[in-house]
């Protein structure tokens, strides 16, 4: 049905919500009407507003569709980043779809700890605001594909909506797809190959573990409805070529639009575009429970060099035992290829056959991918690459400062001191990654700035309250429990998490718990503060002891 939203709250605050902001109006005592119009019908499930201290900036897609990023006050300097691509990825879906985005308008809104990553309200994207991100973080976490992925549902999922969960395919299957062709368009070809073969080895081993599931299955779990839902769309264009299979979606499209539909809708559709029989399909990608591994392994082959080139590296390796013949494999192909995700998984992969000339050719080529794989595959640092390691501390990552702060101040104690003052300061990624290691780090290291060690402890117990998002609440709790131990506010605090609406972090501090009242001193301090907490928390915690 048609949704018309006439929404009141105190005027110091935004209001947004699904459709266009037709008029606001004061209402008594400081509060604003806020009236917001949709034109067309929508499942009720996607309804939604927010509300909160925002500001936004506009932009317009090719076709004139307003555009509204929101964003906190003081993430200002953080909307470039975090919004990157999307109009590129908006004209391009708008193309590649074939058909003008079904809305008014289109608003994307960050919100403190979301259930998930994003949710395609229509018109109205609500996401974590764990990817409001600076230009360094970039590289290591973005919201690039989340972005995509919640605009492709504005068509898939919202224009067409699924009769029930059979059929949920239509919706999350095809908004991974569109989103993966997005991406594409931005990062190329290698990005969205390598991404699928990333995805096809996860759902070869749920296959090898009798684990896996139909795309007909309501109770399917989300890598089966994600990421085979979208291999499924990837061999149906393969099977019926781009023309037919875009007419296709098209006319599907059309056909449904507003309205409720079923996978047979759907295949209809595709066999009356192509001219061909979609049985066969149906069998082997949709109700069969297995994934169709050489397929898509043929397909992959067919389309990328450089996998056609990792797949045959990985068969010559079988064949031998040889450790010398290895690595003369390894480094020809390294040496042949242009592809720097084929050289990150070589790298990724092997890295215990290569030897030291080798990683430090790595590290010369500058390149920030390259050399982030060298460290997240590194155990231990030996001394002679010990200044090669020490110039990752320098590179635009967040996620490569954090292993090599780690790993180095780990390897060589007697320069503990020069590591942390190289890094004092950084915070890192939305969930403070560097911030918390380092202030352990500093804690945990001998004579380093012993007058300042309370302050240091302080800043990092005051991390778990809930002030601070869960990403960070759950790094500082393991932290904490892990070197230093808990503080009667972090205990609170692990209570406040133990009735969190965020399932995950939920279930992480009740783990926490289940280990804390395991050791009688933790256990009775947790007694004590007992009448302190909420009715909710106290039964919770009551349960526990």
């Amino acid at each position: 049905m048609e949704f018309d939203l006439n929404i009141t709250f105190d005027a110091a605050y935004q209001v947004i919500a699904n459709g266009k902001l037709v008029a606001t109006s004061n209402e008594e005592p400081k509060s604003i009407m806020w009236s917001f119009d949709m034109q067309k019908p929508m499942s009720s499930y996607l309804l939604a507003f927010a509300i909160g201290n925002y500001d936004k900036k506009t932009i317009a897609s090719a076709s004139g569709i307003p555009i509204e990023l929101y964003y906190y006050p003081q993430d200002s300097l953080r909307v470039e980043p975090t919004y990157r691509h999307t109009k590129t990825m908006f004209d391009f879906l708008e193309t590649e779809i074939g058909l003008r985005y079904p809305w008014q308008n289109y608003k994307q809104i960050p919100v403190k700890d979301f259930l998930y990553s994003g949710m395609e309200n229509t018109t109205a994207t609500i996401f974590s605001d764990a990817y409001v991100i600076d230009t360094t973080a970039f590289i290591d976490k973005n919201y690039v594909n989340v972005n995509a992925h919640e605009l492709a549902h504005q068509w898939f999922g919202n224009l067409v909506t699924a009769t029930n969960g059979n059929h949920h395919w239509l919706q999350e299957g095809f908004a991974t797809y569109y989103a993966l062709l997005a991406e594409k368009e931005v990062f190329g070809d290698d990005y969205f190959y390598w991404k699928l073969h990333k995805t096809a080895e996860q759902l070869q081993s749920m296959s090898e573990d009798n684990k896996g599931e139909a795309l007909t299955d309501a109770k399917a779990s989300s890598l089966t409805f994600y990421e085979k839902g979208a291999w499924a769309l990837v061999a149906l264009r393969n099977q019926l070529g781009e023309n037919a299979f875009k007419t296709g979606i098209k006319n599907y499209l059309e056909t449904y639009k507003f309205k409720n539909v079923t996978i047979q809708n759907f295949l209809a559709e595709m066999e009356q575009a192509s001219g061909k029989n979609l049985g066969t399909f149906e069998s082997v990608w949709l109700s069969n429970t297995n994934f169709p591994t050489i397929e898509a392994k043929t397909y992959l082959k067919n389309n990328s060099e450089s996998l056609a080139a990792y797949f045959e590296l990985q068969e010559k390796l079988e064949n031998t035992t040889d450790k010398a013949e290895k690595l003369n494999f390894i480094t020809e192909i390294y040496g042949k290829t242009n592809s720097t995700t084929l050289k990150s998984a070589l790298i990724s992969k092997y890295f215990t056959l290569l030897p030291e000339e080798f990683i430090k050719n790595v590290f010369l080529s500058n390149e920030i991918e390259l050399r982030q794989a060298i460290i997240l595959a590194t155990d231990s640092i030996p001394e002679t690459l010990k200044s090669d390691y020490e110039t990752l501390l320098d590179d635009k990552s967040y996620l490569t400062l954090e292993s090599a702060l780690y790993k180095l101040w780990a390897s060589f104690p007697e320069d503990q001191k020069k590591y942390l003052d190289a890094t004092d300061g950084v915070v890192g990624l939305p969930n403070k990654n560097i911030r918390l290691l380092w202030l352990t780090l500093a804690i945990a290291s001998q004579n380093y700035n012993g007058l300042k060690t309370k302050e240091y402890f302080d800043e990092l117990t005051s991390y778990t309250n809930p002030k601070y998002g869960t990403e960070t609440r759950q790094t500082a709790f393991t932290y904490l429990y892990q070197t230093l131990g808990l503080t009667d506010a972090n205990l609170k605090d692990l209570a406040d998490a133990s009735v969190h609406h965020s399932w995950q972090f939920k279930k992480f501090a009740r783990n926490l718990i289940d280990e804390l009242v395991k050791d009688a001193d933790y256990k009775n301090r947790i007694k004590e503060l007992v009448l302190t907490l909420n009715i909710e928390e106290q039964r919770y915690i009551k349960s526990k002891l």
